[in-house]
């Protein structure tokens, strides 16, 4: 709170006449309560990925419901649809990539799918806008040539191309925009193991506000200024995606049902086993390694799943599908899906982005895909 209050000093830039300062004082206090922008601090060149400052919301009671403790916009059902892999396959992806008439936003930490690549070539011939940000260092040497490989095929191809805005320690984020009226927030690189043999869940919105949400994360990472989110059904990374998840896991009563790839940030996993020991009931299911792979020699999430399984809450691991995705339901209410990762790493230093939904048909999905996972998952 203290750092929060030294924000909202205002400072009247150099060059301005004493006789205007009272005005520049009024204007500055008015765009603060309205954005929570700080009017003093640069948006513009290479800035640091300090977490924005917003207005606070109203305060809300502990035991509300907690679509209201999460301020979660009201979307129609319609607008919202979830896409799960390995079931899903390319279609959704690669049909959305091949209808597209003006414009394909694409900010990704993985991109090495060949179908995936020729969409967005030919969506460049057939003179469709098309830009792709690239994690420039993924983990694993393979991973960062083929990185580099398809960079310059895209640049070749006439894509506008750059890498990732580098004040992030990675940027992970799986984003997209579609003609400006689709977005697509993935936990899935676009990769041929996402669609093939991992678990990954993805929300596509058609919903305006979120798909403006969507293209104003783009357009700050491309242009490389400060982001001030504005649409509270996202989660992002370092921005708010700690204290997003945060009052989703202590905001449930009921349950807890989590898939995750790593299970790693101690405040996370202290949430969690609070929730189960104030009687919701907590299960998670995590892996140890990719399809293929031998089991990793440092198994990173393996203490934070040794503390939710001596707290009490139901631990397993699943081997195939490999789980990749990052999602909790809570109550069956409300969920989450996206990049971030229960990682200190994702939740403070990287780019993630996520979304938080009490769309039925979403949540009702997640379940079914939960309840089919977790029959054939093992307890460790």
């Amino acid at each position: 709170m203290r750092a929060a209050r030294r924000r909202t000093k205002t400072r009247t830039p150099r060059g301005v006449p004493q006789e205007w300062r009272g005005v520049f004082a009024v204007l500055c206090a008015l765009t603060l309560l309205l954005t929570g922008c700080d009017l003093g601090k640069s948006v513009t060149g290479t800035t640091s990925p300090a977490r924005s400052t917003l207005t606070p919301l109203p305060a809300i009671a502990a035991n509300a419901p907690l679509h209201e403790q999460l301020h979660l916009r009201t979307i129609a059902p319609e607008a919202l649809s979830l896409i799960v892999q390995p079931d899903d396959g390319r279609g959704p992806i690669v049909d959305a990539l091949n209808a597209a008439q003006t414009s394909i936003d694409l900010e990704i930490y993985l991109l090495t799918d060949r179908e995936v690549i020729y969409a967005l070539e030919t969506a460049v011939n057939r003179g469709v806008i098309v830009r792709v940000m690239m994690e420039p260092n993924p983990c694993c040497t393979q991973n960062n040539t083929m990185q580099r490989s398809v960079y310059a095929e895209l640049q070749e191809a006439r894509v506008q191309t750059q890498w990732t805005n580098p004040v992030f320690r990675l940027t992970h984020a799986k984003m997209m925009v579609v003609d400006g009226d689709t977005a697509f927030i993935m936990s899935q690189n676009l990769t041929k193991s996402s669609f093939l043999y991992n678990r990954e869940a993805s929300i596509v919105s058609h919903d305006a506000i979120d798909v403006g949400a969507a293209q104003a994360i783009f357009d700050a990472d491309w242009n490389r200024t400060a982001l001030i989110p504005g649409n509270p059904n996202f989660v992002i990374a370092n921005i708010n995606a700690r204290a997003k998840l945060l009052t989703l896991i202590n905001g449930a009563t009921r349950s807890l049902v989590i898939e995750s790839e790593e299970m790693q940030d101690g405040v996370i996993v202290d949430a969690l086993i609070a929730a189960q020991r104030r009687g919701v009931s907590v299960r998670y299911i995590g892996s140890t390694a990719p399809p293929g792979n031998a089991p990793v020699a440092s198994d990173t999430s393996a203490p934070g799943r040794k503390r939710l399984t001596m707290s009490g809450a139901s631990v397993k691991i699943l081997a195939i599908p490999y789980i990749h995705t990052k999602t909790i339901l809570a109550d069956g209410a409300v969920a989450y899906i996206g990049s971030v990762n229960f990682s200190t790493a994702s939740l403070d230093n990287n780019r993630e982005v996520g979304f938080l939904t009490d769309n039925k048909a979403v949540i009702s999905r997640l379940e079914t895909v939960f309840t089919k996972d977790w029959s054939t998952a093992k307890t460790e």
